[in-house]
């Protein structure tokens, strides 16, 4: 009896959360791809996927680059279930070179006629390319489909991110080298890869922010036009800052910005970088990152001070799992909750696509998955999130990279959650019958009401996702011998059914 007393004592508040109304649990949205996740790699080196975008039509595109000696761009589109866009290249996969070597995928966006952009870098230069919905190049944009933009001597230009605007033209961001050390950038080109004389000089806009290497990652825009890009500045002592200007719509720099004309901020010793920027409705500005190994999210009120409202002074940093982590991505839910994706380091020393979600004021919302968390590894080797896309009906797009073997090669990685944004997330309900319990190999769930094929979804006492695994319709059996001895929380879902199996593994 001793034996399996012990872990109901120390694990009763586990269970609570599970079973609390007041809580919901994030599973996989089974539609989509095999158990919620959809893979690609493109041959026998690293698939490092680092953008996505969402298409009007609800098809995904990714974009990234191929680790081989030289690199080069890679993209590949999906159905909206998660499987490879036929249509797409024959294959749904695209390799390219915007034109030289030494090149990167970095920046997605996708146009109103169902076109994709692709940014990133070409041998130093800031690089475009222009796709139609069918992989081929768009030949009307700039004579062939593909742009490269220098900004000078040296090496190092690039763009980070993208966006399509109202009008058709193309607005990026990132930094371009001086000769010396780089700068933020931000340049802008119409549909036809023009680029436009009414920004900046001659459509380019280079800012020396502190006087020293500055980063640009990301940028939003507010509700009068005007651009903020977030990223970080090295000083002489190689030590980073977050960083954030403000431009106007016509490329100005705004110096009514912050302090000076700029947001610039340290808190760890050595590490403080901005990775996403978010505007919200309200043009105050969140800004996500990390802080030397933990995560942060930072919120600015419109011109760009810290907003004494959010967090503490301002910002909330967050130590996932008491290991190295951080953000990549920030969305915000129509509620106005905020989500921040990125990864964390396990105790195996290997990174897990990490969630977390937090109220309007800064704190981390234990309504979201009962600790305010969702961790899941989606391969054996390691994964890690770096874009995080609110589809129109709620469901959470994860875009990011898996390794799905130890020592395999990265392969990009999508990953849906669903009801998130909706207010729908799933309510457990009291536990259903299954036996025997403790098992150690196979365990008989009663499905008794349940139409359709159920899945079984099976949590760690954390609270954190382990494995997705199919329930047998015929006989309700779960497999469980791959599971390590222990406790374990096993919610079947099938249509608007759920339920929770409380589990003994020997």
């Amino acid at each position: 009896m001793t034996r399996f007393f012990t872990p109901f004592v120390f694990l009763a508040f586990p269970l609570f959360f599970f079973l609390n109304n007041h809580c919901s649990a994030q599973v996989p949205d089974s539609g989509f791809g095999e158990n919620g996740s959809a893979f690609t790699g493109f041959g026998n080196f690293g698939s490092f996927c680092m953008a996505s975008a969402l298409h009007t039509d609800g098809k995904i595109v990714a974009a990234g680059y191929n680790g081989n000696s030289t690199n080069a761009v890679l993209v590949a589109q999906y159905n909206s279930d998660g499987s490879p866009d036929a249509d797409f290249n024959g294959t749904g996969m695209l390799q390219f070179s915007f034109g030289f070597t030494y090149e990167e995928g970095l920046a997605v966006a996708t146009t109103a006629e169902g076109r994709t952009v692709v940014g990133g870098i070409s041998f130093g230069d800031a690089a475009f390319a222009m796709l139609n919905p069918d992989g081929s190049f768009y030949q009307s944009f700039n004579s062939g489909g593909k742009l490269r933009i220098s900004f000078g001597s040296g090496n190092g230009s690039r763009i980070e991110k993208l966006r399509v605007l109202p009008d058709g033209k193309i607005l990026a961001a990132g930094r371009a080298y001086n000769g010396n050390d780089f700068d933020f950038m931000a340049l802008k080109v119409d549909q036809f890869g023009i680029l436009d004389p009414d920004f900046g000089t001659d459509g380019k806009v280079v800012v020396n922010v502190g006087g020293y290497a500055d980063y640009g990652y990301d940028f939003d825009i507010q509700s009068d036009g005007s651009i903020v890009i977030g990223g970080f500045s090295m000083n002489a002592q190689s030590e980073s800052s977050f960083t954030a200007i403000r431009l106007n719509s016509d490329g100005s720099r705004d110096n009514s910005f912050g302090q000076n004309g700029r947001f610039l901020l340290s808190l760890g010793s050595l590490h403080n970088e901005i990775d996403a920027v978010k505007v919200q409705d309200d043009d105050k500005i969140l800004l996500a990152g990390r802080t030397d190994f933990n995560s942060i999210i930072i919120r600015l009120t419109s011109n760009g001070l810290p907003d004494n409202t959010f967090g503490s002074s301002g910002y909330t940093i967050t130590d996932i799992a008491g290991s190295d982590d951080r953000y990549y991505d920030v969305a915000l839910q129509p509620d106005g909750r905020i989500l921040a994706a990125g990864w964390v380091f396990t105790e195996f020393g290997l990174t897990e696509h990490v969630v977390i979600r937090y109220t309007e004021t800064g704190s981390v919302d234990n309504s979201f998955n009962g600790n305010g968390k969702y961790i899941v590894s989606l391969g054996a080797g390691g994964s890690w999130a770096n874009q995080l896309m609110i589809q129109p009906d709620g469901m959470l797009l994860i875009g990011g990279q898996a390794s799905l073997v130890l020592q395999g090669y990265a392969h990009f990685a999508l990953h849906r959650l669903a009801g998130v944004t909706t207010g729908t997330e799933t309510k457990l309900i009291p536990e259903i019958k299954a036996f025997p319990n403790p098992a150690t190999d196979v365990i008989f769930v009663d499905l008794s009401g349940y139409q359709g094929q159920a899945l079984a979804s099976v949590f760690d006492p954390s609270g954190r996702l382990c494995k997705v695994l199919p329930v047998d319709q015929q006989t309700g059996s779960i497999d469980v011998k791959a599971f390590r001895p222990g406790l374990y929380f096993v919610k079947i879902a099938s249509g608007d059914h759920s339920g929770v199996v409380k589990l003994i593994r020997l």
